[in-house]
């Protein structure tokens, strides 16, 4: 079974395994285990749409922490969200999508300790630390969020961490790392995984070639880097640190809907929200190495433009 290979590559029990084909199938039973109706939950937008999709889905609320200007979770927000005890779950990512930002673990432990469900996106992992972002044997000293678990003073089980099988199509393949109880609830909800036969057969493909993939993942961050310093050497562009497989872009003076338009009407696709958080920027997914050079030029053509 497909689970028995991830819970082998972590060298973990299968019970703390739960496989689905996407975001949206992992959310579902998750939240209508733990989440009820009229139950208030934690985001900062932006954030994968899925999650706010899900949590209205299960007749929830959501309550948007805030970014700052750098996309960084709002701490002092979600402070007093915990001193109010109105929450019932916080969902955030390591890092974010599309933002690339990090929450610290400390906000994590925090939310624990305060009785909160805590659900940390963690599919775009590796292209922060390619290594961590693996299915591999749990590292205390790892950057991710699944070193909590070795972590005796902390209640891990409401702690449900999501990731992916770094190598196939990012919505391809996910599952959730949990307590073997807490992730009972879920295959009780939810016991029927609706997973095909090739998607199965080249995620165990995948899991026996992770120096293969993590070479791949390194080819990723490598273009991300040489895109962002092109990109912030352009006249009016400010492009923030990321450690995820998009990169946030500004140009001072432009709203984020001009921006993807003038991008756009070029024929480079990007995502763009009219939410506060992010009216003023647009968000660029990482390109292929090949076509970096398209892009940059994409770019140089629209900084002209908007040159006084």
């Amino acid at each position: 079974m497909l689970r028995d290979a991830i819970a082998k590559a972590h060298e973990c029990d299968v019970g703390q395994i739960f496989p689905r084909p996407s975001m949206d199938a992992l959310l579902a039973p998750l939240l209508r285990a733990f989440v009820g109706a009229e139950d208030h939950v934690a985001l900062a937008a932006p954030c994968h749409p899925a999650f706010p999709r899900q949590v209205l889905a299960q007749g929830a609320r959501y309550v948007d922490v805030g970014r700052d200007r750098h996309w960084n979770l709002q701490h002092d927000a979600l402070e007093r969200l915990l001193d109010d005890g109105a929450l019932r779950a916080l969902i955030c990512g390591r890092p974010d999508l599309p933002s690339g930002t990090m929450t610290p673990l400390s906000a994590l432990r925090q939310a624990l300790h305060r009785g909160l469900l805590v659900i940390v996106d963690e599919t775009q992992l590796a292209y922060s630390d390619a290594l961590a972002g693996l299915a591999r044997p749990l590292n205390p000293r790892s950057r991710s969020a699944l070193r909590l678990f070795s972590e005796e003073d902390v209640p891990t089980h409401a702690l449900f961490v999501l990731r992916r099988i770094v190598g196939l199509a990012p919505g391809d393949m996910l599952y959730v790392y949990g307590e073997v109880e807490s992730v009972a609830a879920l295959w009780a909800i939810d016991p029927l995984a609706s997973i095909s036969a090739p998607l199965a057969a080249a995620a165990w493909l995948v899991l026996d070639h992770s120096a293969q993939v993590r070479r791949e993942v390194i080819g990723r961050t490598t273009t991300r880097s040489e895109l962002k310093r092109a990109l912030s050497d352009l006249d009016g562009f400010e492009v923030a640190n990321s450690e995820a497989a998009s990169l946030m872009v500004r140009h001072l003076g432009t709203e984020g809907k001009r921006l993807s338009e003038l991008l756009e009407v070029r024929g480079l696709k990007v995502a763009f929200s009219a939410h506060p958080s992010w009216r003023d920027a647009i968000a660029l997914s990482i390109p292929l190495a090949e076509s970096v050079e398209r892009v940059i030029s994409i770019f140089q053509e629209v900084a002209l433009e908007l040159t006084p």
